[in-house]
């Protein structure tokens, strides 16, 4: 194309703008041919497919991984490559093709060619240290808002509610620290930083060693969905087995 690639100077060869572009472009390719050369193997040991998967850290926090422990099981020549991203970004990996289905706290009715179907239930519970002086097993957010709250980092569906709740309360969102995952609020908190929303098995999976209490959560938001989204098309036969299994989950006993 005619273009410069490298600049010879007196201390040696650097790279033109056109060639950090060139090499940026050879780097995607390598990645590509990596990944045709994975799912091809796969093939090869007589694999029937691989499903893209995508999911938001709450989906993954509660009954995800067994949900999917029973599909490997069921379905052991699918091969499932599973991503943990953001909400907006599941969302759109499932419309840009970069995901057969994603899994969300949430649904997006203007998500456009997109079906959304509820799969599972989830519980929120407050977190407090031990020694917090609220007594009872049961408490309403807004009880909660008197203390600093330890969230999550972004604007996340969950973080959105709590939000929404603190303003239909009438009260300040006392917003202390934010980080990245559910593991790390509950740390803050076990050191006494604060307290938090987090759903109900995650909370459970840390009670002990963190030495917190859990408190049920009065407010009707605590109860929420988990949604399997997928295109709105015919999907691949991956696809409809794994969205097969998971909806018959529905079936299954209470959470």
């Amino acid at each position: 194309m005619d273009v410069q690639l490298l600049r010879r100077t007196a201390k040696g060869v650097d790279v033109t703008p056109a060639g950090e572009a060139l090499a940026f472009h050879a780097r995607q390719l390598l990645l590509q041919v990596e990944r045709l050369q994975v799912d091809l193997s796969d093939y090869a040991k007589g694999a029937k497919g691989v499903l893209r998967m995508q999911a938001t850290a709450s989906a993954l926090s509660g009954h995800l991984p067994r949900d999917l422990a029973a599909f490997a099981e069921n379905h052991p020549q699918i091969t499932v490559e599973l991503l943990e991203r953001r909400t907006h970004e599941v969302i759109s990996a499932v419309q840009r093709r970069q995901a057969d289905i994603g899994i969300t706290m949430t649904s997006d009715p203007s998500a456009t060619k997109l079906r959304f179907h509820r799969y599972r239930t989830e519980h929120l519970v407050a977190v407090v240290p031990k020694q917090h002086p609220f007594r009872g097993k049961h408490i309403a957010f807004r009880e909660l808002l008197d203390s600093d709250i330890v969230g999550l980092e972004g604007d996340t569906p969950l973080m959105r509610i709590l939000r929404d709740a603190a303003r239909a309360a009438g009260k300040p969102f006392r917003l202390r620290m934010q980080v990245y995952s559910f593991n790390v609020i509950c740390q803050m908190i076990a050191a006494n930083l604060g307290v938090g929303v987090v759903p109900q098995m995650t909370a459970e999976s840390y009670r002990c060693d963190m030495n917190l209490r859990l408190l049920s959560l009065t407010d009707a938001w605590a109860t929420r969905h988990v949604y399997l989204c997928v295109r709105d098309e015919r999907l691949g036969s991956q696809a409809r087995a794994m969205l097969t299994h998971f909806l018959g989950l529905q079936s299954a006993p209470p959470d």
